[in-house]
């Protein structure tokens, strides 16, 4: 569900849901042909990120925040 940009992400997501900060990545020596063939592997981004997913929070806590704005001032107009 967190890798669904659609999807909601709480705070305890956030703190939970960030992929671990290590990994163990190995390549042997190879001819840069045969080093080509893997390059899209090697560059791809795996798990989320802290960041990525605090960004995602944020943006659902803005948007929740601009409503109520909306909704107040509805309110005080009609005060």
């Amino acid at each position: 569900a967190l890798r669904n940009p659609d999807h909601s992400v709480s705070l305890l997501e956030v703190i939970r849901g960030a992929s671990p900060d290590y990994a163990v990545i190995a390549q042997k020596a190879a001819d840069p042909d045969i080093k080509e063939k893997f390059a899209q592997v090697f560059a791809a981004e795996y798990g989320l990120s802290l960041e990525r997913l605090a960004d995602r929070y944020e943006a659902r806590t803005e948007s929740v925040r601009l409503r109520v704005e909306k909704a107040e001032a509805g309110v005080e107009r009609l005060d």
